[in-house]
């Protein structure tokens, strides 16, 4: 279960934004958006991206998406993206803010649709975005959660 999660209930969200959205025209895939600030100063957000390739292993952004029925969490999926840039669903950059991180991926519904139960069959579903920098070290935000029909 992801930090500051409880039996019962999705963690709070603390800054990542998700949203899902499908296509009429292709339900058996949907567009999952997640972006978000890492609060910092500019100076510092640079200073982190200008030196991600310089550890161990290079620095970068985790993305678990993860389906919650009622709190329990089951069968979630990580996405790894090693660097910063920007490039075809995906950007991480030093902004005012901060260090922003963007990730949008297709998503195939059967994925998405963790419930399909009698008695629930909305499916809940929500993303915890990790940043690691260059030293392994790791700042978290938890998205809203997303309830419908996938």
């Amino acid at each position: 279960m992801p930090d500051g999660a409880t039996r019962g209930t999705a963690p709070n969200a603390s800054g990542a934004r998700l949203s899902i959205y499908t296509d009429p025209a292709t339900p058996q895939t949907s567009r999952v958006t997640v972006d978000g600030t890492f609060p910092m100063s500019e100076a510092d957000a640079v200073g982190f991206l200008n030196n991600i390739y310089t550890g161990a292993q290079p620095g970068g952004m985790e993305y678990q998406i993860i389906r919650d029925d009622n709190g329990d969490e089951k069968g979630g999926k990580t996405y790894w993206i090693a660097g910063n840039g920007s490039f075809d669903g995906y950007h991480l950059m030093a902004t005012r803010e901060g260090i922003h991180h963007l990730f949008i991926i297709n998503e195939s519904s059967d994925f998405l649709n963790e419930d399909s139960g009698t008695f629930d069959d909305i499916d809940e579903i929500y993303v915890q975005a990790t940043f690691v920098d260059a030293d392994g070290g790791r700042r978290s935000q938890i998205s809203n959660v997303v309830a419908g029909h996938f």
